[in-house]
């Protein structure tokens, strides 16, 4: 009897751990027209700050994708961005992936990566919240000297 309920057991991580799996479906939530905020740190006022942005996301080709963003307010900062999401190398542009998970139908990829932030050494992390109407992108930073990190800034976008 015990056997049995250790291969239930067995067979229900397993089937848990495989419907955490993120595929290159799940990454067609991305494509659409995104609306919403940027909110950054502002580092001569130390005041987070917000912005109106427009975000279109285009599938290029299986697992790249084209960001336009475009700042009603500031159109001098409109940019275009290609980011490059390869699920079995664990990279999401460029960053490696700490974590995806699914809660509650929204898919959440937890990324880092090293460099400088305000001319110190850092470890970048990114959050990615991808659902079918809501998208967020988060940046925070954690100094090499500290342990405590702070958001950079945050994409908050609705379809």
């Amino acid at each position: 009897m015990k056997k049995r309920y250790s291969t239930i057991i067995l067979f229900l991580s397993i089937s848990l751990a495989y419907a955490q799996n993120m595929t290159q479906e799940d990454l067609q939530l991305l494509e659409g027209q995104w609306t919403g905020d940027l909110v950054y740190l502002d580092y001569s006022s130390n005041k987070e700050v917000k912005i109106p942005v427009e975000v279109s996301i285009e599938k290029v080709k299986e697992g790249k994708f084209k960001f336009n963003y475009v700042y009603p307010k500031e159109p001098k900062a409109n940019s275009t961005s290609t980011v490059i999401i390869d699920l079995d190398k664990e990279k999401i542009a460029g960053e490696n992936i700490e974590k995806v998970q699914l809660i509650d139908n929204l898919w959440t990829i937890v990324a880092y990566s090293s460099g400088k932030d305000n001319g110190q050494k850092a470890r970048f992390i990114k959050t990615y919240i991808i659902g079918g109407t809501s998208l967020s992108i988060k940046k925070e930073v954690q100094y090499e000297s500290s342990d405590e990190r702070f958001m950079r800034n945050e994409y908050r976008l609705k379809k």
